[in-house]
């Protein structure tokens, strides 16, 4: 594992000193503390969906976020940091590994895992004796996607409805995840330690607790915002308790930001707009001025290699993040480019999935219909202008291969999706991600249904299913049939569509959709056991059975299938089979 040389030498140091005293040596010790560097705390605190226009140390005045506003006087804010894709999972595995999408393999949340094989800040810091925690707020980061490497405590519990009832609730409020973190930081013996806390209160729905809910009533976003702040305060309270802010890095980032309707979009996943992309950076610390302010491009990417080398530490060969140290001396950021990519659309949607590349003055993006943006005369990414720089978008493209790593790759690059078990499924499903569900394979190509080309489609999806929609009465049905009539792939409204349908017992019209799906290459294994469900109430057993087969071929980690296929087995007294 990589180690600083100095803490070495420190270490030598003090195993030299022992080795003296304990032979005798009556000379008095040398004194070291002079020389003697304090091995560095480290808080990462990640907020999911947090757009950077939403704190006030970034401009908003509409939220009171004085504890975040507090910490950016304290260190830098950069004031144009990116994501490198729109969605929790991926953003976090290169806010850990210094690497993008492409690199680490997690390309959407639910269905991909962070390979072993690739070094994370965590593991790193625990191979050079830190003690490593844990403290996530969603089950879209459970241990099972592999964010557990190098923490050796790793809570992940998410609260359950009834204690009696084995399914939980995908998330848990940040009061309850800060409660957790600071009792662990009481427990801490004196050791380095790096403590990560996951808050993921802002993501949809909006329920902020009282008294946020009635102060913000127009924005349930702000207030969940305003509440993560409250929070965090208490956490950075007990961390300053724990150890003095000379010996202790903290960093405050988001993985994406949310797109509130700007741009058709309610939410995140589908653009790579700013609105998603851009996120609140913070750094405080010893070594770092006390409000700073960075304005050029910096990446989440670059996180790993800035808090190591402000910890003593060179970065792990192949990171593609840079250091952002220089910034705070007046120097240009390290890299130029970003690359950015969300494949949610071709996942979940059954579109086009998106790439792209950010500079400070340029976003290109290359869809169906691409797009490019001339960020210092729009930033609000509103007049698209690709057809009056064909010379930018030349460069631009082979810029993006270049950072994608696809350059003089003639066939399109090829992801598979894996299996998610089925309690963690429906977790993932309540939050409005069905990757992972099947295993399936998708050509990446930047061809068929452009997103843009969908919004209509996604207003229908967010009046019809999202409880932030705030449509008195609510017509899902409707709604998702006008959805569907506009949009017959899409696997998405197919799922809330026979969810709503059966809700209100019209399971035949259920049993219908099913098939049409299927019909249409709709092909998943939720759809086939939804199906078989369908099909054993109208007593069709052969049917089910085969239903059953199908999804469980699709997806054997779906253990609600396999036992319902079992019962089928018995009901038929194909006795071993059900064994």
């Amino acid at each position: 594992m990589i180690r600083s040389n100095k803490r070495c030498l420190w270490a030598l140091a003090l195993l030299l000193l022992g080795s003296c005293q304990s032979s005798g040596d009556k000379k008095a010790p040398a004194k070291t503390s002079a020389a003697t560097p304090s091995p560095l705390n480290l808080v990462l605190v990640t907020i999911d969906t947090l757009r950077a226009d939403r704190l006030g140390c970034y401009g908003y005045s509409k939220v009171k976020t004085p504890n975040l506003d507090a910490l950016a006087q304290r260190g830098v804010l950069f004031e144009n940091a990116i994501s490198s894709a729109p969605l929790t999972a991926p953003s976090h595995a290169s806010m850990f590994t210094g690497v993008y999408p492409t690199v680490h393999k997690v390309r959407d949340t639910g269905g991909f895992v962070l390979p072993s094989s690739q070094t994370t800040l965590a593991e790193i810091l625990q191979g050079q004796g830190w003690d490593t925690a844990a403290f996530v707020g969603a089950s879209v980061l459970k241990k099972s996607f592999g964010f557990n490497q190098g923490f050796a405590v790793y809570d992940d519990q998410m609260p359950k409805p009834d204690a009696n009832r084995e399914m939980e609730f995908p998330e848990r409020r940040a009061g309850e995840v800060v409660d957790r973190a600071t009792r662990w930081l009481d427990s801490q013996s004196g050791k380095p330690y790096f403590l990560w806390v996951h808050v993921f209160d802002p993501h949809s729905p909006y329920d902020p607790p009282p008294p946020f809910r009635q102060e913000y009533g127009g924005s349930l976003y702000d207030g969940e915002v305003a509440y993560t702040d409250q929070q965090l305060g208490r956490l950075f309270e007990a961390v300053a308790k724990k150890s003095k802010p000379e010996n202790t890095l903290i960093a405050v980032l988001s993985d994406h930001g949310e797109s509130l309707s700007e741009h058709g979009e309610f939410t995140h996943g589908i653009f790579l707009y700013d609105s998603t992309l851009r996120v609140p950076f913070l750094l405080a610390g010893p070594g770092i001025p006390a409000g700073l302010r960075v304005k050029p491009q910096v990446r989440n990417i670059d996180l790993l290699p800035t808090v190591l080398e402000l910890m003593g530490s060179p970065a792990p060969q192949g990171v593609q993040g840079a250091s952002l140290a220089p910034t705070f001396t007046g120097k240009e950021a390290p890299a130029a480019d970003s690359y950015i990519e969300t494949l949610f659309p071709r996942i979940n949607m059954n579109w086009a999935e998106l790439r792209g590349i950010r500079t400070n003055r340029w976003k290109y993006i290359r869809s169906p219909r691409p797009e490019l943006y001339d960020l210092s005369q729009d930033p609000g990414e509103t007049k698209n202008v690709i057809g009056n720089h064909a010379a930018e978008v030349q460069q631009l493209e082979a810029r993006l291969n270049a950072a994608s790593g696809l350059t003089g790759s003639k066939e399109p690059e090829k992801v598979e999706t894996g299996m998610v078990n089925q309690k963690t499924m429906q977790q993932l499903r309540s939050l409005g991600y069905l990757g992972g569900s099947s295993r399936q394979e998708y050509a990446l190509a930047g061809k068929g249904i452009d997103p843009k080309d969908r919004v209509d489609v996604l207003k229908w999806l967010h009046l019809a299913v999202s409880p932030d929609a705030r449509v008195s009465p609510r017509r899902p049905v409707p709604l998702l049939r006008q959805a569907l009539a506009a949009d017959p792939t899409n696997p998405t409204i197919y799922y809330h569509l026979g969810l709503e349908l059966g809700r209100t017992g019209q399971q035949a019209e259920a049993l219908k959709l099913y098939q049409n799906a299927i019909t249409r290459g709709v092909d998943a294994a939720w759809i086939h056991s939804r199906l078989g469900h369908l099909q054993l109430q109208q007593g069709n057993r052969d049917a089910a059975i085969a239903s059953y087969e199908k999804a469980a071929q699709l997806n054997p980690s779906d253990c609600e299938s396999l036992s319902d296929l079992g019962l089928a087995y018995l009901e038929v007294e194909r006795v071993a089979d059900a064994e």
